[in-house]
């Protein structure tokens, strides 16, 4: 395993598990594909919000920066951003009414072994559809 550093994405290495949590799997609900660099989310015709996508580093890591990609025409409307505390799930930011396709959150740094983006509604024309393309995550 290799050493993580500040400016290093910490979502990208060996140590990263991606897992989700999909409400119903019928109709393929969600099409992923990851890779040991970033991972490519496509939540397809969602039955019901919130859908979660969760970021396990295996270790605990400082987080001080998340940085969430989409496609155009895919804006995640309504989302959050969530840390592991060790007992349960802290928010870290809540975003409503996005209409971007990067968007850059920073906040106080915290320590965590995992991070949880929280979908709550897809882009105005699509809201059934949820897409997230790629997550960074950094100690600043």
């Amino acid at each position: 395993m290799r050493s993580w550093q500040d400016s290093q994405n910490a979502c990208r290495g060996d140590y990263v598990d991606v897992s989700e949590q999909i409400v119903d799997r019928s109709n393929d609900s969600l099409v992923r594909v990851k890779s040991t660099i970033y991972g490519a989310f496509t939540f397809q015709k969602v039955v019901s919000f919130p859908q979660n996508v969760t970021i396990d580093f295996g270790a605990s890591r400082t987080l001080g920066r998340i940085e969430l990609y989409t496609s155009d025409m895919y804006e995640i409307l309504h989302y959050a951003i969530d840390y592991w505390d060790g007992a349960g799930w802290v928010q870290l930011v809540e975003i409503t009414n996005n209409v971007v396709i990067h968007r850059t959150h920073t906040f106080a740094q915290v320590s965590s072994p995992k991070i949880r983006v929280r979908t709550y509604s897809g882009p105005t024309g699509q809201t059934i559809y949820a897409r997230l393309n790629e997550v960074q995550v950094f100690a600043n």
